[in-house]
């Protein structure tokens, strides 16, 4: 509301805004959106922050775990799926994929080896032998038929 001047329309909802202004006005615009920020939006602010909703060995996961966990379906807004959080996970492999190799399918060590898919992660992830923390959903992959269990990896960082 503070460039309600340079915006020709705006509204929307609680999770999404849109607005309509002159092309003229998008380096004002810029500027001001950047100051606005800068004076209320405290350093701590702009670290990113992750929260799983519970500790989970890999070794734990099963497909009872992952059907007790559907049961808390339809996720979405409002309802995310449960994220959860493996440390000191080995890499027992990896290698990209997707069309255009920006995708990271790992196996990972859960006792047992386990399928881990990792998108848009191709060039973040520590080689085999270096240990990770992992926010991951456990799930269910159908492949020709065949289920097998699978972590989707939301986020991955070298263990500390």
């Amino acid at each position: 509301r503070e460039v309600d001047d340079l915006l020709l329309k705006y509204g929307g909802h609680d999770h999404a805004a849109g607005l309509t202004l002159a092309v003229e006005h998008v380096a004002e615009l810029s500027e001001a959106f950047d100051a606005h920020a800068h004076r209320v939006l405290t350093p701590d602010q702009l670290v990113a922050r992750i929260e799983a909703d519970a500790v989970l060995p890999l070794s734990e996961i099963s497909f009872s775990l992952i059907e007790e966990l559907n049961q808390l379906a339809p996720h979405g807004m409002g309802n995310r799926s449960p994220l959860f959080l493996a440390t000191r996970v080995d890499i027992l492999d990896r290698r990209a994929v997707g069309a255009d190799k920006r995708h990271l399918k790992l196996t990972l060590d859960a006792g047992r080896p386990l399928d881990a898919i990792a998108f848009s992660m191709a060039d973040s992830a520590p080689s085999p032998g270096v240990p990770v923390d992992i926010l991951f959903v456990p799930e269910i992959n159908v492949f020709r038929g065949k289920r097998t269990l699978q972590a989707r990896v939301r986020y991955m960082r070298a263990s500390r």
